[in-house]
């Protein structure tokens, strides 16, 4: 069963806060957004980012490491936070498009 529209009062402080919760979360899956797109110009040239050893240069730029003592610079973590951040992204951005246009 769809849920319609839900109006609130966005001149009640309470209603304010909400107003303002929905805007911090689309600015920050703006910023995730852009983020990840900043991550994915990062694999190798020619490549389509589905193999470890098209991260080096990301790697390098984010860190991503085994998590050892002392870390060690890992091309295949940095595939894996591609991966979950893309995952994350689209879970996120369906999440909250729902949730604006029902509380706008």
């Amino acid at each position: 069963m769809a849920v319609p529209h839900i109006n609130y009062d966005k001149s009640k402080a309470r209603g304010a806060a909400l107003q303002n919760i929905l805007l911090q979360l689309q600015n920050a899956l703006d910023h995730l957004a852009y983020e990840f797109g900043v991550l994915d110009k990062m694999k190798t040239t020619g490549t389509d980012g589905t193999q470890a050893t098209h991260w080096p240069y990301a790697t390098t730029q984010y860190g991503f490491n085994d998590g050892a003592n002392p870390p060690v610079a890992s091309d295949a973590k940095t595939l894996e936070a591609y991966n979950e951040l893309n995952s994350l992204k689209t879970v996120i951005s369906a999440a909250i498009t729902q949730a604006s246009q029902k509380l706008a």
